[in-house]
């Protein structure tokens, strides 16, 4: 019997399954080649943080400490460390999106789902990785439980996750109405600022679909110089099902971008450890 081929699965003729795929690390399968040149800090980024990394004085016969980095690289592959970038890294205060003083209505639907793009620029979103076309088949991705303090960051103090997540919504929808005014300018309706900060929700819930979706529309309307905060989102998210060409890519736009950020940097290294595996 042969194997389909992986084409088949982005036509949606077939189904990734536990079966096919039962590790994570085997997605790669279906994953972009490598490219040719792969996103590494400069050289004097290298040089400045040589002197932080301690390596022992001599190397002695009895010396454990190839031991421990492998037992280091094993323990940051299983347990890979979930990465956020905020709007305020950025210098963008949310409270001019947000109301946080307004009551909160949790009768209604409080999920913030992201409006569908009117135009896209696939360059933009890049919609040419495997990544974004195998979405609706992360079979290995799981809720970042690990970014739920991150989210809840983003409301009043002590506030459930469901009533910021309900703030992010109402916002949304201020926003799209505020878009048919001509004192606003929001891109496909809602400011890229709060379509990122809904992808966080969805990373807390596990939804890849809904989370990837309104990182989408975040890299289509941010300003050049702000869509590194939603391309290390992205990465994360490709990272943790098991894409990590596409995750490795998608941190590298968000380097030049950026290349002084240390999420940035820290993201491509959760990265580089989990290809150490393959």
């Amino acid at each position: 019997m042969t194997a389909p081929s992986t084409a088949s699965f982005f036509q949606g003729e077939e189904r990734l399954t536990l079966t096919l795929v039962p590790e994570r690390r085997k997605m790669v399968a279906f994953d972009i080649p490598l490219p040719p040149k792969l996103p590494l800090p400069s050289k004097d980024q290298i040089a400045s943080g040589i002197p932080y990394v301690s390596l022992p004085a001599r190397r002695l016969p009895n010396s454990n400490f190839c031991a421990n980095i492998k037992m280091s690289l094993t323990i940051l592959r299983e347990q890979s460390t979930s990465t956020w970038l905020s709007v305020t890294a950025k210098g963008v205060n949310l409270e001019e999106f947000i109301d946080f003083q307004a009551p909160v209505d949790l009768n209604e639907d409080f999920e913030p789902i992201c409006p569908e793009l009117l135009s896209s620029s696939p360059l933009l979103t890049l919609d040419h990785l495997p990544a974004y076309h195998l979405r609706h088949q992360f079979i290995h991705y799981k809720p970042e439980k690990g970014l739920t303090d991150a989210f809840l960051k983003l409301g009043k103090e002590k506030e459930r996750v469901e009533v910021v997540a309900k703030r992010l919504k109402d916002a949304m929808a201020l926003s799209f109405a505020q878009s048919t005014s001509f004192l606003f300018s929001y891109k496909d309706g809602v400011h890229w600022s709060l379509s990122t900060a809904s992808a966080l929700y969805w990373r807390v819930k596990g939804d890849a679909v809904n989370a990837l979706k309104c990182l989408r529309q975040s890299l289509n309307s941010a300003p050049p110089d702000m869509r590194d905060v939603a391309l290390v989102s992205m990465a994360n998210i490709y990272q943790q099902a098991g894409l990590l060409h596409s995750a490795l890519i998608t941190g590298g736009f968000a380097l030049k971008i950026s290349p002084k950020l240390v999420a940035i940097h820290f993201t491509l290294a959760n990265i580089y450890v989990s290809l150490v595996s393959l």
